[in-house]
């Protein structure tokens, strides 16, 4: 399988009130093969500049002996940090299986 992992971005700079947007998408298509991707995984986050989540592509591993593939997050907010896990769970299905617990600097 083909996989393209893409996090866009998109801002509104109001002076007063900064706006951003965060879609984070997984899209998967048969290795070798021209056909279009399709979307297993998308998270879309919207807010206030400041207060927003914002997630960060850290890895992609292989987990266990099916090697299945997962993607490694970061994920910051105005609490603190936190770790997590994206796996591969079907063909085209992907899902946030684990979230660490947050850490502050």
């Amino acid at each position: 399988v083909e996989v393209v992992i893409a996090d866009i971005v998109r801002t509104l700079n109001e002076e007063a009130n900064p706006r951003i947007e965060h879609l984070l998408l997984i899209g998967e298509r048969p290795a070798g093969t021209k056909e279009k991707f399709t979307v297993g995984y998308y998270n879309r986050i919207a807010g206030a500049e400041e207060t927003i989540e914002a997630t960060d592509v850290l890895a992609v591993v292989e987990i266990g002996a099916s090697k299945r593939p997962a993607v490694v997050v970061n994920v910051e907010s105005e609490d603190g940090s936190r770790l997590g896990l994206i796996e591969r769970t079907a063909p085209g299905q992907w899902r946030s299986t684990w979230k660490s617990a947050y850490t502050t600097c």
